[in-house]
């Protein structure tokens, strides 16, 4: 009798873990400023296997892209200066670009005053990106599987106007969201 009482509650927590955090999701495609983009950013990267610390956040204005970049702690800042780490190790440096957008008045503005950002792309390595995707996205997905199955690479939902997918490039592995905001 216990059992089936507990059953509904035993449900509820199977589901909320496997469940998309749509909270962030919806948030990542109109972030407000910066700060708040420098947060998703560190806490998407709070995930992953390796611990990670962030070297630079650049904002080009020409090409509409704030561009956070993780290094593996074990990397000093003398190693990165001297660029004294191997061709591996900077495989498993972590990219993140915001795209951004006028959310103010004046669309000629060459710097609007009001800018929205949204999650552009994530580039890393395998393990990083599928941490990240796992816990952020598609929390139903297994390694493995993921490494070959479009499906466990892809999340749409059009009702949400949410479009998400991982794939394989000549570097590593990459998030791209296509979402519409």
């Amino acid at each position: 009798m216990k059992f089936f009482t507990l059953l509904p509650i035993l449900l509820l927590f199977i589901t909320v873990g496997h469940a998309q955090n749509y909270k962030l999701i919806e948030e990542m495609k109109h972030v407000a400023d910066k700060e708040r983009a420098t947060a998703i950013a560190e806490e998407l990267v709070s995930v992953t296997p390796k611990k990670y610390r962030l070297i630079f956040a650049k904002e080009s204005v020409n090409a509409g892209i704030l561009r956070f970049r993780f290094v593996p702690n074990e990397i000093t800042d003398a190693d990165l200066e001297n660029k004294k780490f191997t061709e591996q190790q900077r495989a498993s440096f972590i990219t993140i670009d915001f795209s951004f957008f006028n959310a103010g008045e004046d669309k000629n503005a060459v710097r609007p005053a009001f800018i929205t950002y949204k999650l552009n792309e994530i580039n890393c390595a395998y393990p990083e990106l599928f941490a990240i995707w796992k816990n952020f996205f598609r929390g139903d997905v297994e390694s493995e599987i993921t490494l070959t199955d479009f499906k466990s690479q892809h999340l749409k939902e059009p009702e949400k106007k949410i479009d998400i997918y991982i794939y394989q490039t000549e570097e590593g592995w990459a998030l791209r969201n296509m979402s519409i905001n």
